[in-house]
Parts: C-alpha cells; structure tokens; sequence
C-alpha cells in the first residue's frame, strides 16, 4: 500500500507563507484541484485536517463517469472488484441487470484517496496533513487561510472539505435540508464478503431513502441515506438493515452529508472557489460524488493556473462558475429532477418503476458513461404511459424475494 509524504515545515511564526492557490480538503476534488495546479507550474499547498490514510465513511464505487475524469490509470491494487451491474430492491420485490462490459470498479476510500495525495504531491504540491482550517477570509488581494499555529497566504484558494464543512459559508450558505441527504453507514470486515452480486441497492426502507449494501473484498459497505427534511430514524433503519443481513447491531455507524446535485449554489466568490460536496456536486439520486469531485477539482485548479498564467483574461469566480455549469451543471439538475419526481411518485407506480428491468439496464449505462441522465430522463417519459399502465393493472412489478436477504434473484439477465 503506497503513503503519503510526511507534512511539509511551515513557515517561521509571524511571516505568513505565501502560495499562488491554498487547497483546503483533500479528498478527491481537492487532492485532485492542487494537482491540476502544480501541474501548470503554480506553487500549491494542501491542507487535510487528517492524517492520510484515514477512514473515509463511503460505498467506495467508482463508476466508469469517475473512471474518466482521472488523468492517469488506476493502479490495479486500488481495484477491490469491478462492477458490470446490480441488483436492486423495491420493498420485497427484486431485479437484476449486468452489461457485457464494465460499468465501474469498487475501491476502499482510504487508500484510493491516499493515492489522489500523493499524485498531487508528485506533481509538485506541497502537502500539509493533520492541519485544520479555523478560518478563511478574502482580504486585500490575499486569501488569508488560519490554523491553530499558523497563518497561510495564498492568491487563491479552493475549499473542498466536504459537504459538513464550515469554510463553504465564506461563499454561500449551508444547505437547508431538503438540499441533502443524510447517511448512516458502516464498513464491516467480512470474509465471506465476495458475493455474487457486488451492488446491491434498497428502495422503499423509507419514503424519501435508499440502502446498500457493496461487497469488497473481505469487507462490506452497507448504509441507509434519507432527505434531510424527511428524516424518520436513520439510525434504527440503519439497525434493521444490519440484522436483516446478519450484521450485529453493535456495529460502529457513522453520519454524513451528501448535497443534492442540482439546486442552485453559488460555487466562487472573490478569491474563494469551492469544489466536490462542499459546491453541492454530487448525484441526486444515489449520492454519487467522486465523478463530480474529480471534474470539479480539475477544473477549479486549471481555470486558475489559466488566470495566472493570463490566458484567461475573466476572473476566475466567474470563469469557474461559467465552466462547472457547462460541465456539470445540466446533468446535475437532471439527476435532481429525477429524483424529485421519482419521491413525488405514488407508492404503486413507483414499484413498477424501480421493478422494471430496461430501466434498470439503462442506469447502469448511466454509470458506464455511455448513457446521459438527460437522455434517460426523455427515455422515461416516453415509457411513462407504459408505467402508468401496470400500475393500474398491478402487473409489472417483478420477481418477489426477501428484501433483507441477498439470495440471487432470477431471471438475471446480461445484455
């Protein structure tokens, strides 16, 4: 397993250190942003209140949207298993669909994000771990960003710690609740973790919430996430979904935010640009954020390296901004649209929905990135008629299995 580099020396009391961009988080859009950075030649630092590798509350799926955004193979290692599909729940009933070709890779987060550090580190960044961020102020022409010893000066800076972090209120405020999702999640060492099916998603725990539960190798991801305003109990769902697996209820749970993709966020202000969860990238409908992170992360610190450089002549507030709507912004709001529509759905026509087996295949090509959302969205509004009519009928709604089990469902089907 690769290591990250010891943290670099500060600068001597009472002179603040001085660099063209401060990069605070470094999770994937931040470790990934202070490469882009270095690359182009800036003097970068990275700022992680952790030490790495550390424990990284997450699913750890890497879907192929991911894959793409990264500018440099995956090492093999770091591939825990790969994913050409999934098996998913609705209530007790259950569907299952795989592709002929790979649609992601399954990874531990702690030692895939550890090998983002050192990339941005070989690239020419200097790195700073288990520094914490107090404060961060734009003042006079600098990017002032505090620790508990130190005072750190940059032209720029992007916050990138996250969807819980407080440095984000420098340029928009919190997420009111509806805005996100809140999970309750454990990694569980397991040796018979290796099942036949490494995703396995739930529907229907609660009304506006989804489980999982991702088999790595002798290991198992499983968690429950609910909206923010439509919360019930997330840790005794959570309970449940440990027991109906044959998980102990004393398992450690851990919490987390996820931001719904979609709602309109300010992303940059001034000196100040945020990146990954803390700019609110990340898919609506199952939280997915890596794929965002990684595009936001490169795209915040090339659009600065642009600037710099005085290529790009339009400050970089704005340039950022313009290029995360171009990117990212539309498919972003289509997952949210989905995902809207799809809690609004009465209980019937929502189990045919999530039941039906083409449009399951089509998601998963969602994943590979061979499939838009907006493309999928157009799909299933012309398949609506269809869902409306099996749920006046009852028919439609698939094969009924043991939702808490994990017996293979059938017919399985490979396209």
């Amino acid at each position: 397993m690769t290591t990250t580099p010891p943290p670099s020396t500060p600068a001597p009391s009472g002179r603040p250190a001085t660099y063209d961009l401060v990069v605070v988080g470094a999770g994937p859009a931040g470790a990934t942003c202070a490469r882009a950075a270095a690359l182009a030649g800036l003097r970068v630092l990275l700022l992680d209140k952790a030490r790495f590798p550390r424990a990284k509350p997450c699913a750890g799926a890497l879907s192929c949207q991911a894959l793409h955004q990264l500018d440099l193979p995956l090492p093999e290692n770091l591939v825990e298993r790969e994913f050409t599909g999934g098996r998913l729940w609705y209530k007790d009933r259950c569907i299952e669909a795989h592709k002929p070709y790979r649609a992601g890779v399954l990874v531990r987060r702690e030692r895939f994000d550890a090998w983002l550090v050192e990339q941005a580190a070989a690239a020419g960044a200097e790195v700073r771990l288990g520094q914490a961020v107090r404060s961060v102020a734009d003042n006079n022409g600098r990017v002032l960003a505090r620790t508990a010893g130190d005072t750190l000066s940059g032209r720029f800076l992007v916050v990138a710690e996250g969807a819980s972090g407080r440095l984000k209120t420098a340029v928009r405020p919190p997420d009111r609740p509806r805005d996100y999702t809140f999970c309750v999640c454990a990694d569980i060492e397991s040796p018979e973790a290796m099942g036949d099916v490494p995703m396995d998603i739930r529907f229907g725990i609660a009304r506006a919430g989804y489980g999982w539960v991702f088999s790595r190798r002798g290991e198992v991801s499983i968690g429950i996430g609910e909206q923010g305003d439509r919360l019930t109990n997330p840790v005794a769902l959570m309970h449940a979904l440990l027991a109906a697996n044959g998980f102990p209820a004393t398992t450690r749970l851990v919490g987390h935010k996820i931001p719904m993709g979609g709602v309109p966020r300010r992303v940059a202000a001034g000196r100040i640009l945020l990146a990954g969860d803390a700019a609110g990238f990340a898919d609506a409908i199952l939280g997915e954020g890596i794929a965002y992170a990684l595009a936001s992360g490169r795209l915040a610190g090339e659009r600065l390296a642009a600037h710099l450089a005085g290529s790009d002549p339009e400050p970089p507030a704005a340039a950022y901004t313009a290029a995360c709507q171009s990117s990212l912004g539309e498919e972003l709001r289509q997952t949210l649209y989905l995902a809207r529509c799809l809690r609004l759905a009465p209980d019937r026509l929502l189990a045919v929905i999530l039941s039906d087996h083409e449009a399951l295949s089509r998601y998963i090509d969602i994943l590979a990135g061979k499939l838009s959302y907006k493309a999928f969205n157009r799909w299933m509004l012309r398949r609506l008629p269809l869902f409306l009519w099996r749920a006046i009928v009852g028919g439609g709604g698939g094969p009924r299995r043991r939702a808490g089990g994990v017996a293979p469902c059938t017919p399985t089907r490979r396209e």
